[in-house]
């Protein structure tokens, strides 16, 4: 039996992964759409999307299991330290800002249609079971097993297999993308994928990207249940005002220095 991992059987691996939870959440949403009304329908729409991440890293953990693989090796599982973390915490404050703005201008040239506009009501929160489960999914359970799937697992792979972390990045973070189905948001997916990757393959974990991905999804989910009462202050004429941009900008550079100086000296 051919036990070596190659580039084709990764890749072959992490679709029948996202098939597997894309089919789960859909079966989950449509039981719902049939049995239950209103405010139960939201309960289903969101208990689809919970279920449906968790059983994207299932395939991959009994594929890596079945091989004997380590999976704290496989997936990046490694601990940082207090400083390293600290970095993140910078790095995440500064991207999440320009990244915002980033999306105002995206959409600005290239508006969604309203098909991909709605999407953005499944950041909009009710009480009850329905946002706990929205929040938990969204800010904590995705950020994690995505960046379990593409950062630890994809990204690690390719980098040992083609000895280019560059490229490995490039291509892990091209496919997080196209996983997300929406090529609306692509260009902030990806590059956005490129500093989770980056922040992976300079710490050796996958937690300082668990650290910005879920503060991205939550800020994400915070900003738009509160955005009557935060836009005033944050946006300057439809976009991020520049008292927000400067010092975003300012603290993600911090951080990436902060980072690299941790890097050297805990190497």
């Amino acid at each position: 039996m051919n036990r070596t991992l190659t580039v084709g059987r990764v890749f072959s691996v992490i679709i029948v992964s996202v098939l597997l939870s894309m089919l789960i959440s859909v079966a989950i949403a449509a039981a719902g759409s049939v049995y239950a009304e209103g405010a139960d329908q939201k309960f289903y729409t969101s208990l689809s999307l919970l279920i449906g991440q968790g059983f994207m890293i299932i395939p991959i953990v009994l594929f890596l299991s079945a091989r004997k693989e380590s999976l704290i090796h496989r997936f990046r599982l490694r601990t940082i330290s207090g400083r390293t973390a600290g970095s993140a915490l910078l790095i995440s404050a500064g991207i999440i800002v320009l990244v915002d703005e980033l999306d105002r201008l995206v959409n600005m040239l290239l508006p969604a249609p309203e098909l991909f506009a709605n999407m953005e009501s499944l950041l909009n929160l009710d009480s009850g079971g329905f946002a706990i489960i929205s929040i938990f999914t969204i800010a904590i359970v995705a950020p994690v097993f995505e960046e379990m799937i593409f950062r630890g697992f994809l990204q690690k792979f390719l980098e040992e297999k083609w000895q280019d972390p560059t490229r490995a990045i490039m291509v892990s973070s091209l496919f997080f993308t196209l996983v997300h189905m929406n090529p609306f948001w692509a260009i902030q997916i990806y590059l956005l994928g490129i500093v989770l990757g980056f922040l992976a393959w300079k710490t050796g974990s996958i937690i300082p990207g668990i650290i910005l991905h879920g503060l991205n999804n939550g800020l994400a989910l915070f900003f738009f249940k509160a955005k009557d009462s935060i836009d005033p202050v944050y946006l300057w004429g439809g976009h991020v005002s520049p008292l927000f941009l400067i010092p975003a900008f300012i603290i993600m550079i911090a951080g990436f220095k902060q980072l690299t100086k941790t890097s050297v000296a805990e190497s």
